[in-house]
């Protein structure tokens, strides 16, 4: 697995990761690809990539990367308080299904809210992510700046704001959830008004540099992948985000706030509900959260 830093000179590659798990972004004027193989092994899949091998790889992979629920039962942490799951994932990625499949089960729960942000910058490797959004692209590079870090990879998978990891990684989710579980973070009401305002019940939290954000988004989305690394696969996509509003700062007092109701980024594409973040510093720990379902 090749790794790139987000560095405009003089990348060098990092193994640090095993093979296959992750696709990493250089950023600016590095040359853009997909890092979970190099060249020459990503033509080498394509061509033999319905052979019975890469089908029985395939079979493993989907053992191994049954959904949560089912693999770790009441391990998950049971509360009233959300937890905000992210995914910043891409079709044309073949690190990202079993991460995929993750999303999916989790938001199967009800105090956990899932957000599926597909980024845009692998949409040159032959296949164009229908799902892809610029500021999906941006909110990453926003964690990254946050976190100190200059890696930039997916499947990425951020739990209420903090430390990224691999989001194939079902050991590491559960262990994000139960840690997230014991620092409960609070309840963001949410209702629809009659002009097809949203309205918003913010709780009185302590006082400090907040910022809002909220996500329109798709419940389910299937795909049929027809090139690129996922070519013939036909992928479900959970809580895909279709759209984006920055609603501005927020001091933490106990208030009611309103602002239109978005509209999908995407044409075709309408919007399943809503979900919104408050966070400390823009791209910090995610302190309030709700969800609303259209």
């Amino acid at each position: 697995m090749k790794e790139f830093k987000a560095e405009h000179n003089n990348w060098r590659p990092k193994q640090n990761h095993k093979r296959g798990q992750i696709c990493a972004f250089p950023t600016m004027t590095d040359k853009i690809s997909c890092s979970n193989r190099n060249k020459q092994r990503y033509e080498y899949n394509i061509m033999i990539q319905k052979s019975f091998f890469l089908v029985m790889i395939a079979i493993i992979i989907g053992i191994s990367a049954q959904g949560l629920y089912a693999q770790y039962g009441s391990k998950l942490p049971q509360t009233d308080t959300p937890i905000v799951v992210e995914l910043y994932t891409s079709q044309g990625c073949s690190s990202c299904p079993p991460a995929d499949r993750t999303l999916a089960n989790l938001s199967e729960s009800n105090n956990i809210i899932t957000l599926g942000c597909h980024i845009s910058y692998f949409n040159h490797l032959r296949w164009k992510d229908t799902l892809s959004q610029d500021f999906c692209d941006m909110r990453q590079h926003g964690y990254a700046g946050m976190q100190g870090t200059k890696r930039i990879y997916t499947p990425q998978m951020i739990i209420n704001g903090g430390g990224a990891f691999i989001g194939s990684h079902n050991e590491k989710v559960t262990a994000a959830l139960k840690n997230a579980a014991e620092k409960p973070i609070q309840n963001i009401k949410i209702n629809i008004t009659n002009n097809d305002t949203i309205q918003l019940s913010l709780p009185t939290i302590e006082d400090g540099d907040y910022h809002l954000w909220a996500f329109g988004y798709k419940k389910h989305h299937k795909q049929d992948i027809k090139n690129g690394e996922n070519n013939g696969k036909s992928i479900l996509y959970a809580n895909a985000a279709l759209s984006y509003t920055n609603l501005g700062k927020w001091q933490g007092a106990g208030k009611t706030h309103t602002f239109p109701m978005p509209q999908s980024t995407i044409e075709g594409e309408t919007l399943d509900g809503i979900i919104i973040f408050a966070q400390k510093g823009g791209y910090g720990e995610i302190i309030a959260a709700g969800k609303l379902g259209f």
